[in-house]
């Protein structure tokens, strides 16, 4: 009886509710979004290359299609590496700590607390790194995997040791899942970011780039683009765990 109630409560903590109303109220705040955008550069006259308008950025995208899709590709390649990468370093540890804190519960605990910290300093660890990663690295796809990598593993870690702590081993799968979402954000994040420090081929280049041209409507189609792919995959990974968790509330 404890352990479904265990996984009815987490069904309910991993977002049991159907995602459509969180989808259609993410469409509906795009779309004022876009018009607000869409108002300020109309009506307040903004200059071209300070805010340019809607229409103009989805003109510079297609414009530079032909570039941008190779950048697309450099950039997913790298953040699937990095993410595979993090994911192989932290799974031993997720696996060894996630055991023990079965088994103690004062651990758990503990860890619990450890996956939260962990969690909200790594982005910021990872980032102001970067810098020193390239001196030691040079400039390369290495280095951005090597620093991408870190952070998915940490990410992965923290997220799916928050879950296991707190839920138990009911909570396996979608853990592992929310951590998989994480990495794969973290990976993205550091590898644009990578980019933007010593890149020669990716979006973070190009955004780079596109901003010492004073090219401002490019800058905010990569931006854009950035944004898309990132939302993509988080999307993707948070209807499997939803699914995942309405699994286990229907077995609980």
């Amino acid at each position: 009886m404890s352990n479904a109630r265990s996984r009815s409560t987490l069904a309910a903590g991993l977002g049991a509710a159907a995602p459509a109303g969180g989808v259609a109220l993410g469409v509906v705040l795009l779309a004022f979004a876009v018009a607000a955008w869409q108002f300020v550069s109309n009506t307040l006259a903004q200059p071209g290359h300070i805010l340019p308008t809607p229409e103009r950025v989805l003109e510079a995208l297609l414009e530079h299609w032909s570039t941008l899709a190779p950048a697309i590709i450099v950039t997913a390649r790298a953040t699937l590496i990095a993410t595979l990468i993090g994911l192989a370093i932290a799974a031993p540890v997720y696996v060894v700590f996630g055991a023990i804190a079965a088994a103690m519960p004062g651990f758990g605990r503990a860890l619990r607390f450890l996956a939260l910290w962990i969690g909200g300093v790594a982005p910021l660890l990872i980032v102001s790194l970067v810098p020193m990663l390239v001196v030691w690295g040079g400039v390369g796809e290495a280095t951005r995997i090597r620093a991408a990598a870190t952070g998915a593993a940490l990410a992965f870690a923290a997220a799916t040791l928050g879950v296991l702590t707190t839920h138990g081993l009911a909570g396996i799968a979608p853990a592992v899942l929310r951590g998989l979402r994480h990495a794969s954000l973290m990976a993205l994040l550091l590898v644009v970011v990578c980019d933007m420090v010593a890149g020669r081929d990716g979006l973070g280049h190009m955004v780079m780039t596109a901003m010492a041209m004073l090219n401002t409507p490019l800058a905010m189609a990569l931006t854009l683009s950035i944004w898309a792919f990132g939302l993509l995959v988080a999307a993707i990974l948070l209807v499997a765990e939803w699914a995942t968790a309405r699994a286990v509330e229907r077995a609980a």
